[in-house]
């Protein structure tokens, strides 16, 4: 769990008609009488605490004396430094995410941690989910889907799969569409299925509930963060509102240098798993109407991209307004950045008054966090120059430059490739080889080349006109219609191919 106090740092999300996590009230303090208690535990030594600075802070004299323990970025017991592998905490679909119940048996004991996940429990907990899916499970189902798509290819080209007839004039010919078909449902399967095994800190399992664990566990997690490589922050909205958001990243910068700062935080929007998820289903249901759709007649080669284009002219305006709505909230959080501070960030504490459910006086977390930055940065005004100046220009740039790559539009776009296997079949089938090495070649030219070509296009079109004031009709409209003059620019680029180099029966 991303903490909303002290008193949870450790704690699962528990229902709430808010949503947001409840916490036990007094953990600050049970945390630093914990050690009596319990004698194998170390003990977190006595500070003095003078008046004044007890009485300029809330008048709390156990805040300073917190501060400095936090700020000390060390592990208070080895058993509270735990790592979980990935495919335990996306189990079930995630329900470490969305479900309560002590899963602290899922982790295990460790030096170091590989990667420190960072996220905002008021953020949307499937698409988080998705988003993890995507990231660690996407490569290998689509490795996997092209593998079996090539066998099933290799297959029916030695007549040993049946095909379908499609109506090609004066030929009575078997079509395959057990690429596209077998293709995607080995990514599918590997993608629910898969079960990756990096090393990574989760909260919500690496944390025991165990209260005297729970409060070392409140202590240590700065140390943590410095014992991680790096962190990834999974991003929404909410992220960036949230104080312990902010002093995780605050935590994590302390402890890294300039040089790995950049290449160790890792910025991943959730929005990231919906699109991937909704494109990959887009251009397989496309790609299904281009090897499926009966063909004939002189106007054969224009089928398939007439199909392609009335399609995507359905799903493309909700996908320029999706992405559009992506840049802008990236836009929002350049403006929070160039304005950040602790004073503005959301604190659970100071939202319930700093009183638990049963009226007991619960201690700050914004005056305790913001000494622990105080003592890192030397002043928290530092520390949010830095999130103003190089922090921005990194988390901004990896946000709009670093998502939508030229990787992740050939992946979420290998039905493509699975499609044009078909095509390629189908005429190893019949003898015509040297029309199916034309089509291979074709499939790798549309798959490489115009795939990320279309994915740029729509990236640099929504994020040109996200700076509009106002998102009506017309803006809609005319950034449909751009897109669509591209993919109706491809389909004629290949009917002119046609004219040009005559190939024989193109389907």
């Amino acid at each position: 769990q991303n903490p909303e106090c002290f008193s949870c740092a450790a704690s699962p999300p528990m229902a709430s008609s808010d949503g947001a996590s409840e916490a036990s009230p007094g953990a600050w303090r049970d945390s630093c009488s914990v050690h009596s208690e319990d004698s194998s535990l170390p003990k977190i030594a006595e500070s003095p605490v003078d008046a004044p600075a007890a009485e300029r802070i809330h008048g709390s004299p156990l805040t300073p004396h917190l501060a400095r323990q936090v700020a000390k970025m060390s592990i208070a017991h080895p058993e509270v430094l735990r790592v979980t592998l990935v495919h335990k905490a996306l189990r079930r679909c995630g329900d470490a995410f969305r479900c309560d119940g002590d899963m602290h048996h899922l982790s295990e004991r460790s030096e170091g941690i590989s990667r420190f996940w960072s996220h905002s429990w008021h953020g949307s907990q499937w698409q988080k989910v998705l988003t993890l899916m995507v990231l660690y499970n996407g490569l290998p189902s689509m490795l996997l889907g092209t593998c079996a798509a090539f066998i099933v290819m290799s297959l029916f080209s030695v007549g040993l799969l049946p095909g379908f007839v499609r109506g090609v004039p004066g030929a009575q010919w078997f079509f395959s569409t057990w690429s596209l078909a077998i293709g995607f449902l080995v990514a599918i399967a590997t993608f629910f299925f898969w079960k990756p095994r990096q090393e990574v800190f989760f909260d919500r399992i690496c944390i025991s509930e165990d209260p005297k664990l729970k409060a070392l566990a409140i202590f240590s997690l700065a140390g943590m963060l410095k014992k991680s490589r790096e962190m990834l922050v999974l991003w929404d909205p909410s992220w960036s509102d949230r104080l312990w958001c902010l002093f995780e990243l605050a935590a994590f910068l302390k402890s890294e240098n300039d040089q790995e700062r950049q290449s160790a935080l890792i910025m991943m929007p959730t929005f990231l798993g919906l699109c991937s998820t909704a494109v990959f289903l887009t251009v397989s249901a496309a790609m299904l109407g281009v090897t499926t759709l009966p063909i004939g007649g002189e106007s054969a080669s224009l089928v398939p991209f007439s199909g392609l284009l009335v399609f995507g002219a359905l799903v493309g305006f909700f996908a320029l307004m999706a992405f559009r709505g992506y840049f802008h909230s990236v836009d929002v959080l350049d403006e929070k950045l160039g304005s950040a501070s602790f004073d503005k960030v959301i604190c659970h504490c100071c939202e319930c008054n700093h009183l638990s459910e049963t009226g007991q006086r619960i201690e700050c977390d914004r005056e305790v966090l913001k000494e622990c930055v105080t003592i890192w940065f030397g002043s928290t005004t530092a520390f949010e120059e830095s999130c103003r100046s190089e922090l921005r220009a990194i988390v901004v740039k990896e946000l709009r430059q670093d998502v939508f790559t030229r990787g992740w539009a050939l992946q979420v776009s290998l039905p493509i490739l699975w499609a044009f296997m078909d095509i390629v079949a189908t005429f190893l089938s019949n003898s015509h080889y040297d029309l199916a090495f034309d089509y291979f070649a074709t499939g790798l030219v549309v798959w490489l080349g115009c795939a990320p070509i279309l994915k740029d296009v729509v990236v640099f079109l929504t994020r040109r006109y996200c700076q509009a004031q106002q998102c009506d009709f017309f803006w809609k409209l005319w950034l449909e219609l751009q897109v669509l003059s591209l993919v109706a620019g491809i389909g004629g680029l290949h009917v002119l191919l046609h004219i040009l180099l005559p190939l024989g029966a193109w389907p």
